[in-house]
């Protein structure tokens, strides 16, 4: 009993199950494709018999000297052939067609479900991570979709096949093959099973390599300047040398499980050609049985090995597939849904109504927040930082979601909206602007996709960025780099200021704009965001407080709760938080 205990968790059943029912939906897309390789390889097990019983018969009929019946089978065989080559092609090309649809399908569903993963979620998760599920793992479970998975349908198959083929020529001879089998499949299952295991390592190895390069790209500069490169030279070596080394352990165990596969074949046609050559030499078979006997047992021994074999390749596979599983098992958010083609305008106000929420592992950042934003006013939020500033604006955006109470635009709850549409309300000015890589062009359309080329000048225009787009050698084809990283910071903000002023959304939200930014960048700056402030709902971050003089209303933030709200005049007479803020601001921009 404690054997059998161990052979069935070796086999660890209910991960693999869990593991086909997540790519069934995949496969099954192209079940008609999967059918014809299945009949394919059963052919071809017919293919294989035939071919032995034209050995066994070619060979008697030249020993009795019967001519003329050699020149039939030599047709058949001859014909046989050239069906087998056929197969051969059609096998091979349907085969790599159908798991490369499944990966592709499998890509760009695992893409869609990184878009959709809530941003709490995502943003635990390097980026490096997510990028090997994406590549190295996709390409890693050809196994559990292609040619491994019909193998282990196929051998069966041909053991079956082939065995009762033997019986029918010798029995005896047959029992040989009842002597390998089962320590051979017991040695298999644990082998699968400590291949899954090693490769379960190995892929956790390929994501420390991903996390490296992504961080060493990523982060290049201060990389240079701290004169980091030795010191993520040897973190790279070392992650490369634990590679290396679990992949060498890998191919040791699958030398020596090879190696006693070749053993096993190789005793097998000793033995059946030795105790073969008796029955001949007694008159119980043929010459040509025994020949025939001889071949396929060498497909029934094999086949035995290499189920083993295509085991360990289909655990390694199963092993990627249930990391991609991990990944995609994240819930998505919130019903993202479509952007309604209705009126988004803000005619009354934004409410906070008794709004808690925390983050994760953090004590409650918000208990019973409430704050009133009018319509078509700037609104600033000001504070010490990890006030709750930021997360305002992502609870806005429903990059997070209240635990409790409500968020309403005109006296309606998000929670009547898709997330599409909730967004589709604002344009969002980070502090640090990302750029995607590709042209300014493209990267101001993102604002509006499908907008002309004029609607996109002339948001450059307003934006202050024409005239030094102009100026390149390319103008507004010019790349960006990655990250925007040919461009100025303040280039970069205008282009993100002309990529808002092109979604030409009711609500505009402002992250420390201009705080980066040298005197003349951010005069340039200011001017672009007034213009884009105009008939607009602003609610602008800024820890400068000379940017924030003129807004309608200053809401004081800390710990969480609005501890002062009023203009720049009332907020300096009160001579509370604010204007100790103002005052140590001020002598600071004195020294």
């Amino acid at each position: 009993m404690n054997i059998l205990a161990r052979i069935k968790r070796s086999i660890d059943a209910g991960d693999i199950r869990s593991s086909l029912a997540f790519l069934f939906p995949y496969i099954r897309t192209y079940w008609r494709s999967y059918c014809f390789l299945l009949f394919i390889l059963v052919t071809d097990v017919f293919i294989i018999i035939l071919f032995a019983w034209l050995m066994q018969h070619i060979t008697d009929q030249a020993v009795q000297g019967n001519f003329d019946n050699l020149l039939k089978l030599f047709s058949i065989g001859l014909g046989s052939l050239l069906v087998s080559i056929f197969l051969d092609y059609f096998n091979t090309y349907f085969r790599t067609s159908t798991v490369s649809h499944v990966k592709k399908d499998l890509r760009i569903d695992m893409y869609h479900r990184f878009l959709s993963m809530p941003y709490a979620s995502f943003s635990k998760n390097h980026s490096g991570k997510l990028l090997s599920n994406v590549t190295n793992d996709i390409d890693k479970i050809n196994g559990a979709v292609g040619g491994v998975l019909l193998n282990l349908i196929r051998l069966p198959i041909m053991i079956l096949s082939v065995f009762a083929y033997l019986i029918y020529l010798n029995w005896q001879l047959s029992m040989i093959f009842l002597l390998l089998a089962p320590f051979t499949l017991v040695c298999g299952l644990i082998f699968g099973k400590l291949m899954r295991d090693r490769n379960r390592t190995i892929h956790g190895k390929v994501e420390d390599l991903h996390i490296t390069l992504n961080d060493s790209f990523a982060g290049n500069l201060v990389l240079r300047v701290f004169n980091l490169e030795q010191f993520f030279s040897r973190k790279y070596q070392k992650n490369s040398d634990e590679l290396f080394d679990n992949e060498l352990k890998e191919a040791s165990m699958r030398s020596w499980f090879n190696s006693s596969a070749n053993l096993a074949g190789t005793m097998s046609f000793f033995i059946t050609l030795g105790l073969g050559a008796f029955l001949v030499s007694d008159g119980e078979i043929t010459v040509g049985v025994l020949l025939a006997f001889v071949s396929l047992m060498q497909h029934l021994v094999y086949p035995l090995t290499d189920l083993a074999g295509e085991w360990g390749g289909f655990q390694r596979s199963i092993a990627a597939v249930e990391r991609i599983k991990e990944a995609m098992d994240v819930p998505p958010e919130m019903d993202i849904g479509e952007v309604v083609d209705e009126d988004r305008a803000l005619y009354q106000c934004i409410e906070f109504k008794n709004v808690d929420f925390q983050y994760q592992g953090c004590e409650k950042l918000f208990k019973d927040f409430s704050l009133t934003i009018l319509a078509g006013k700037v609104t600033a939020l000001v504070g010490p930082s990890g006030g709750g500033k930021s997360t305002l604006l992502h609870l806005l955006q429903r990059v997070y979601r209240a635990e409790k109470g409500d968020i309403l635009f005109d006296g309606k709850s998000v929670e009547s909206m898709s997330v599409s549409q909730q967004r589709s309300y604002f344009s969002y000015v980070p502090q640090e602007t990302f750029l995607f890589s590709g042209t300014i062009e493209e990267n101001i359309a993102l604002g509006k996709p499908g907008a002309s080329s004029r609607e996109i000048i002339e948001a450059a225009q307003k934006a202050n960025a024409h005239s030094f787009i102009v100026e390149l050698s390319k103008g507004y084809d010019t790349q960006v780099g990655e990250r925007g990283a040919r461009l100025s910071g303040g280039q970069k903000q205008r282009i993100a200021i002309a990529r808002a002023i092109l979604r030409d959304a009711p609500i505009l939200l402002l992250d420390e704009a201009t705080s980066a930014l040298d005197n003349e960048s951010e005069r340039l700056v200011q001017e672009a965001l007034d213009r884009l402030m105009v008939g607009r709902t602003t609610i602008m971050i800024a820890h400068r407080l000379s940017t924030i003089q003129h807004a309608d209303h200053i809401v004081v933030i800390d710990n969480g709760e609005i501890v002062e709200f009023g203009t720049h005049d009332d907020l300096i007479r009160s001579d509370n938080v604010y204007a100790n803020l103002y005052q140590k601001k001020a002598v600071r921009l004195a020294r």
